[in-house]
């Protein structure tokens, strides 16, 4: 899977991501355990080092004006058409934002020149029906840019909430929250892959961190914060993203790409010139096995520590290519448990 990284356009693998290369010639356990500590950090990252946002705005809030419900319109499309038609010096200036309090004069008049874009995708939030038409048949070499788009638009929406706290209008704000609470669910389960739900984590958590400060700053109101917390409740509290349904998928990637790779793998540090069909067949093997035993003790109390002896009891090391991720990945879906719940008590009258 490839998604857009650094600068906007930029793509590179899926299997490339979460720091996951590995400097070793051989996947030892000591590779894996690296590779699996890489994983956890990067995505320990991806979910706490939050863009922070803020702003004013003069503006009323006309997305409400705009709902469709209807399951027949595809909320993917109009991420496509918004993303495409924002101003990239806008999504740069939101991804880089640190000062929550203040917002320079010119990012404020950046945010209202594209207040009618940012007000379609609040509606588009809205909409049931999210699909990017994605095609997995390569493996994970798909192209997935629209996932970390979703995540630059989440945070332009962070920066218009307090533009719209800083012009006193709570509802506006918590509009803009909800919207960002529902592209975490959009992307995580329209493209059911580890990084997907990842970044639907990183979204959550951005919602989470913005309405902290917004309340610090007394923005929200009775009514804004009952909308928030109602838009919370929907959410299943121990899965928030329904991270287990991202096996099936990253299981049939890793089983396609390991078919089908030609040349050197940099995950791996493997030439796969030299790999034999016999050897990708065992590693086919091992995947499924492995596969099977994470969904197996998935909702086990220890599932982390079993997860890590699954991993470490690999014998082919092609075999890791997703295994090896799990057990951080899973480690993530307890802190996201622990975050929404925190987040919901947040809002209680």
């Amino acid at each position: 899977m490839c998604v857009t990284t650094g600068a906007l356009d930029e793509q590179v693998p899926r299997k490339a991501l979460g720091g996951l290369r590995q400097t070793e010639q051989d996947w030892s356990l000591n590779g894996r355990v690296g590779r699996r500590t890489g994983f956890s950090l990067w995505l320990m990252t991806l979910l706490l080092g939050i863009v922070a946002g803020c702003g004013s705005s003069d503006q009323a809030d006309e997305a409400g004006s705009r709902y469709d419900a209807s399951p027949v319109a595809n909320a993917a499309d109009e991420y496509r058409r918004i993303y495409a038609a924002l101003d990239p010096a806008l999504v740069e200036a939101c991804k880089d934002l640190e000062d929550l309090p203040g917002l320079s004069l010119e990012l404020q008049q950046n945010l209202d020149a594209n207040r009618e874009l940012i007000e379609d995708l609040v509606a588009a939030s809205m909409l049931e029906q999210c699909d990017f038409g994605t095609d997995y048949s390569v493996g994970l070499e798909v192209l997935v840019p629209h996932v970390a788009h979703n995540r630059w638009m989440a945070l332009v929406l962070r920066a218009d909430a307090f533009r719209y706290g800083n012009a006193g209008d709570p509802e506006g704000a918590a509009r803009r929250l909800i919207a960002i609470i529902r592209i975490s669910q959009h992307i995580a389960q329209a493209e059911p892959f580890v990084i997907s739900k990842a970044v639907g984590f990183a979204n959550l958590n951005s919602a989470d961190e913005s309405t902290r400060e917004l309340l610090s700053y007394d923005m929200l109101d009775g009514a804004a914060r009952r909308s928030l917390r109602e838009e919370l409740l929907r959410i299943d509290a121990r899965d928030p993203l329904d991270a287990k349904g991202a096996l099936p998928l990253e299981l049939e990637g890793a089983i396609i790409t390991i078919r089908k790779a030609r040349g050197y793998d940099e995950d791996l540090q493997l030439d796969f010139t030299y790999v034999s069909d016999a050897d990708r067949e065992e590693a086919i093997t091992q995947t499924r096995d492995g596969m099977a035993r994470i969904k197996a003790v998935w909702d086990s109390p220890n599932a982390v520590d079993q997860m890590n002896d699954i991993t470490d009891s690999l014998t082919n090391p092609i075999a890791g290519y997703v295994v090896v991720i799990m057990a951080p990945y899973r480690e993530q879906v307890d802190l996201a448990a622990e975050r929404l719940r925190e987040f919901i008590e947040r809002l209680e009258p």
